[in-house]
């Protein structure tokens, strides 16, 4: 990965039919313009066939989203509507900062609360996840949002552990 600067892993995330991708600490080592040319259409330097996520990752200087990435997907179930909502978590002290210029990091759960609510009102979705770059740590402050900013199921990568927890919320797990 690190020798072809992450093109080789382009590959297997298409061949294994990811959906979405979520930007991490990792795809900032060789600056996130390099991440950015696996979405510009150019089928001679890597190019996902999915989308990159990244709700909470915005230009410093303008607030508007890194232009290759966007917050959330929809996906459809038999019927059901998921929205799926891609963050990074605070991570940021694992990335250089000269790798982070001009790029200014939301608070993931604001963002999600934002994003949930447009999933619910405006897109109509049924089930909200969020796929998020960053330990379950955070996760009880996910689960305490309500009403069309309710969350209804995380998952967390990051730590590379083995994690599996139930927050209780209104009596439910």
């Amino acid at each position: 990965s690190n020798y072809y600067h992450g093109e080789v892993l382009v590959d297997v995330l298409n061949e294994i039919g990811f959906d979405g991708f979520v930007i991490g600490n990792h795809e900032f080592d060789w600056g996130i313009d390099v991440i950015g040319e696996y979405r510009d259409g150019d089928e001679t330097n890597g190019e996902l066939n999915h989308p990159v996520l990244a709700a909470n990752i915005v230009y410093e200087d303008t607030q508007s989203p890194l232009e290759f990435t966007q917050p959330y997907y929809i996906e459809e179930f038999d019927g059901v509507r998921v929205g799926v909502i891609g963050l990074i978590g605070l991570v940021m002290d694992s990335i250089a900062a000269s790798r982070t210029e001009n790029i200014e990091f939301l608070d993931p759960v604001l963002t999600a609360a934002q994003y949930a609510e447009t999933l619910r009102t405006e897109e109509d979705v049924d089930i909200v996840a969020v796929y998020m770059h960053g330990g379950s740590y955070d996760n009880t402050d996910f689960a305490n949002l309500t009403g069309d900013q309710r969350i209804d199921a995380m998952f967390n990568g990051h730590t590379h552990q083995d994690e599996r927890t139930y927050i209780e919320r209104n009596g439910l797990d």
